[in-house]
């Protein structure tokens, strides 16, 4: 016995918004830190494919690939991260401390600023942030519940 699909089934096979979806608007808070940038534009290509909005925050280091996906381009204003000269770093702990301050915590300030600025200027329903300190995520999600704003996930890809 065959069933036949829904249209909104039909929709999400083919990569397009049912007539009924809404379409909605995505914000990437991203950090040019390594492997996690492909898996993450490749769901904003997929998003945009389905016909959502959305705007990738990152460093001028990842720009192109950011349009390439189609999202809109939106530069930080805290500029890009100094050249970590991780080789100089003997003991594996130096190196995890100075990871985490190069990388997460340094500039994490800027990074809250530009997101916060970001979320004011779009308006977005999702922020999906990558490699955001806690106390970073805590101040979205508090800032945003106050103006009724957007949900913010903080998502570290594997």
């Amino acid at each position: 016995m065959m069933t036949g699909m829904s249209d909104d089934e039909s929709a999400s096979r083919t990569g397009r918004l049912a007539s009924s979806a809404t379409p909605r608007t995505y914000l990437f808070a991203l950090t040019a830190a390594g492997g996690t940038i492909p898996p993450e534009l490749g769901v904003a290509r997929r998003l945009v494919d389905r016909g959502h909005s959305v705007t990738v925050l990152a460093e001028e280091s990842i720009a192109d690939q950011v349009r390439r996906t189609g999202a809109a381009y939106l530069p930080g204003t805290s500029g890009t991260v100094d050249e970590y000269r991780d080789w100089e770093l003997r003991m594996p702990t130096s190196l995890a401390r100075g990871m985490a301050e190069h990388m997460i915590s340094g500039p994490a300030p800027d990074q809250a600023r530009d997101t916060t600025a970001a979320i004011d200027a779009l308006r977005p329903d999702l922020v999906l942030a990558s490699f955001c300190p806690r106390t970073a995520c805590r101040r979205w999600v508090s800032d945003c519940r106050q103006r009724a704003g957007p949900l913010v996930a903080c998502v570290t890809a594997p």
